[in-house]
């Protein structure tokens, strides 16, 4: 049980960026071990991501209340959460300089929040989309309003990117695809 100590002291220890990146983390392991598990004893593949992911449908949603929140620290792949967690990691840093650790769960519970009513307005709202049942997954909409806060918060804040130099966080900000 060395590991598990071990690990408790680290997230007790760690700075709230840190933490969070932790959950995403745990969350991501335990939903793919729970999915090993199930198709090794079994030979079915259960998946707790169907009760974890923020349905389009608001029907199911008011079954699944919890997803609201819980769709912000669930990732899909690997390569999603790498993505996710090296943005918030490298502008989290940047954030908690001008901003306070509470600012900031502040900043991506809310971003998520915000993320998750604007995708079922979307869904539910929209013509085109309101046909179709969606699931969205992921911590993009929380990472990328601590992104956008702090690019606005100070614009020229510069940054060094491999290959390409020394640029303002006001570029970055306007490379975002939306």
């Amino acid at each position: 049980m060395a590991i598990i100590d071990s690990l408790k002291q680290r997230y007790s220890s760690a700075s709230v960026l840190l933490r969070l990146i932790y959950i995403n983390i745990a969350v991501f392991v335990v939903l793919r071990l729970v999915g090993l598990l199930s198709f090794l004893l079994t030979g079915n593949s259960f998946s707790l991501v169907q009760w974890v992911e923020l349905p389009s449908n608001l029907f199911l949603l008011a079954h699944r209340p919890w997803t609201v929140v819980t769709y912000m620290f669930s990732h899909y792949g690997v390569f999603h959460i790498l993505f996710n967690m090296l943005w918030l990691y490298w502008l989290g840093r940047i954030f908690l300089e001008v901003f306070s650790p509470r600012q900031m769960v502040g900043l991506y519970v809310l971003g998520g929040l915000a993320g998750a009513a604007l995708y079922l307005l979307a869904y539910n709202l929209l013509p085109h989309l309101a046909s179709g049942q969606a699931m969205l997954i992921g911590a993009s909409a929380s990472v990328m309003a601590i992104v956008i806060a702090i690019s606005v918060y100070r614009p020229d804040y510069q940054i060094g990117l491999l290959f390409i130099g020394t640029i303002s966080l006001k570029w970055i900000l306007s490379s975002i695809p939306s």
